[in-house]
């Protein structure tokens, strides 16, 4: 098992990923460490090697990185969902989700 808080290189813990993902929802760490059984500080170390092996600097930049991540995974299941579908369809489709992701 790899220790999410010493490694610094390599691909996510499923621990990373998941605390990752709860920051992306809006949890604080305190909030993301209790729902593993995690203190605030000990989060924070996890998070902080998370977005070292991500190559960011900062936890903000790091969150936007993977939610640009989950946004290309979701953008090529629909693609493949929608292989039947009209390109410009599909586009307007991800347009629309884009824009409910942003205040306008």
């Amino acid at each position: 098992m790899a220790d999410e808080v010493k490694d610094r290189t390599g691909p996510l813990s499923e621990l990373q990923h998941k605390m990752i993902r709860s920051l992306l929802a809006g949890k604080t760490h305190a909030e993301t460490g209790a729902e593993h059984s995690k203190g605030a500080t000990h989060t924070s170390n996890i998070v902080s090697a998370a977005v070292a092996k991500m190559g960011c600097r900062r936890t903000g930049q790091a969150l936007g990185h993977y939610a640009t991540h989950l946004a290309y995974l979701e953008a090529a299941d629909l693609l493949v969902a929608a292989k039947t579908q009209d390109p410009v369809y599909v586009a307007g489709i991800l347009r629309e989700r884009a824009d409910r992701l942003l205040p306008q």
